[in-house]
This record gives C-alpha cells, structure tokens and sequence, in this order.
C-alpha cells in the first residue's frame, strides 16, 4: 500500500496508529470505536482489502451516511462485492485490474487515497473534479481482456472506480481514475465541497466569537496497511496487524 500511495508524491506526512491483531471481521469495530472515542479527527479512511463487504464493516459503514458526517472509506472492492455498497455516500469503491494480486504491494485506492490528499483549491486554483484525477503506481485495467468493455460500462453506470488509461484524450500512456465518484453518484469533490464549508464554519466556534488562526488543521485522512509482527529471529510470522496512518490537511 505504501509503495502505491507514494508513487502519487512525497509531500503527504503520515501518522501511525495500531489498532491490534484483527481481520475484516474483528477489525471494524475496532475501529468504530476508536472513532467514537475520537470524534471529529479524521476524513478520509483507506481500509484493507480484506475488509471488503464483510458484514462487521458494512455495518461500520452504516454508522456514518449522514450528510454531515464528514466521514468516508476508500474502499478496495470486487466485480462480485461491488453491489454491496450501493448508494453508499461515505464509500468511494474501486475494482482493480484483474492481473493485480489481490496479496501484492499494489494498492490503486492508496493511490486514489493520496491523490484526494492533494486537494488545497485557492480563489486562483479552484479545485477540479475527482473524475480522472492523474494515478501513477498503479494498473489500468485492461480493455483488451474478453468482455472487459461490458465489466466497465457495468462499473460506470454503478458509479464504481477503476484505472483507466488517457487513451480516449490522446494520453495513453497516462493513467487515470475513472469515475471518482462515491457509491451515491457524486464526485468526491461534491462532499469535499460542502464538508469544506461546515469546517471551516466550525472553527469560529468556542473561540469568543472570534475566527480560529487560518493555520488551524482543517482535516485530517487516516489510511490502513497492513504491517506483519516479527519475531526476535527476524522471520515474519504471527497475525497480520492493521495499521492506520493519518496526514493531514490545513486550511488554504
């Protein structure tokens, strides 16, 4: 996941916090509850690919659907798993190519995860769609594969993320995020948008009436990896360890 996501760029810093042994079953409400206990802190998860339409994380999934939750998943999916997050506005799923190992280092949400990091829009700079946001470490998937035109027009009408290359704008050896949208419909700058505004009305709360410094953090990202425990004799073994990471993002 690391290698996927700092192929987009190096300036995102991350944090690292152990939620403990866990699987898409146990680890969800772990993280629920660390949520719970830290409300407000965090925008945007990246969750293990084995967390993919278990019912402990859909059901995470489901505590926060609220227009102002503030509070979404990008989230590594399947052909078959897809339907799962129907309708979903705090899910931003994405099917990668079928010759990615579904146990490999490549994580193409991670990508997709940095590149929603980079979003800092200023009156000059206005921030452009999620839509075809440049990916770079990444697989496009394949339109050569039998049957692949109708598995993404498929994907497309349900609103689901994949790689896709620039061929169509001449590009094709650029690699790009097709759709961007959340499992609602919109793209993820449409709640970006908003959530911008409730933040940043937020900060000139509890504060005398007066404006919080411009510097304060406006958001904050958190993505999950996988990390494998070693024993003392160096040789990986043991439970797989989620692991989530935050960066954060200040006000323009």
């Amino acid at each position: 996941m690391g290698a996927s996501y700092f192929s987009e760029g190096a300036n995102q810093a991350c944090y690292v916090l152990e939620l403990g042994p866990s699987d898409g079953t146990t680890g969800p409400p772990l993280l629920d509850t660390w949520i719970q206990n830290n409300p407000g802190q965090i925008y945007i998860f990246e969750v293990p690919k084995s967390w993919d339409a278990t019912s402990a994380y859909l059901t995470l999934l489901g505590h926060y659907q609220t227009t102002t939750s503030k509070l979404y998943f990008f989230t590594t999916t399947t052909l078959a798993n897809y339907t799962s997050y129907a309708g979903m506005k705090n899910v931003l799923a994405l099917v990668e190519a079928p010759v990615v190992p579904t146990a490999g280092s490549e994580y193409d949400t991670a990508a997709a995860f940095e590149a929603a990091l980079s979003y800092n829009p200023t009156s000059v700079t206005p921030s452009s769609p999620f839509a075809n946001k440049y990916l770079y470490g990444v697989t496009p998937y394949s339109r050569k594969i039998s049957g692949s035109n109708a598995i993404l027009q498929t994907l497309d009408t349900n609103n689901v993320c994949y790689v896709d290359t620039g061929a169509e704008g001449g590009l094709p050896n650029t690699f790009i995020l097709a759709n961007g949208s959340m499992m609602d419909g919109h793209d993820f700058t449409y709640w970006l948008a908003g959530d911008w505004a409730q933040l940043n009305g937020d900060s000139g709360k509890g504060d005398g009436g007066h404006r919080q410094d411009s510097s304060r953090v406006k958001s904050s990202k958190l993505i999950l990896r996988y990390a494998m425990r070693r024993s003392n004799s160096k040789k990986l073994r043991g439970p797989v360890v989620p692991w989530l990471a935050a960066t954060r993002e200040r006000s323009a």
